[in-house]
């Protein structure tokens, strides 16, 4: 980074640089087992709007609270 648009470092202070920096540790989240093989009544297998929310909500990681989810989770 060119020394014109860094801060100005005052004392004693050190200047941090990227690889100081520590970032929490990222996990994609874990999609539902259905979204693959999606039933009829599934959010994902619907191309409607109105679910839209719950296609991102559910299917895209927080499936255990489904109600869809725990209705198959057995049969599948």
């Amino acid at each position: 980074m060119s020394e014109r648009f860094s801060p100005p470092v005052r004392g004693n202070e050190k200047r941090m640089d990227a690889e100081d920096v520590i970032l929490p540790h990222y996990s994609p989240p874990i999609l539902c087992p259905f979204v693959s093989r999606p039933f009829e009544d599934c959010y994902c297998a619907s191309t409607s709007s109105m679910v839209v929310e719950s296609t991102i909500l559910f299917c895209g990681g927080d499936f255990k609270k489904c109600e869809i989810y725990c209705r198959y989770k057995g049969t599948a």
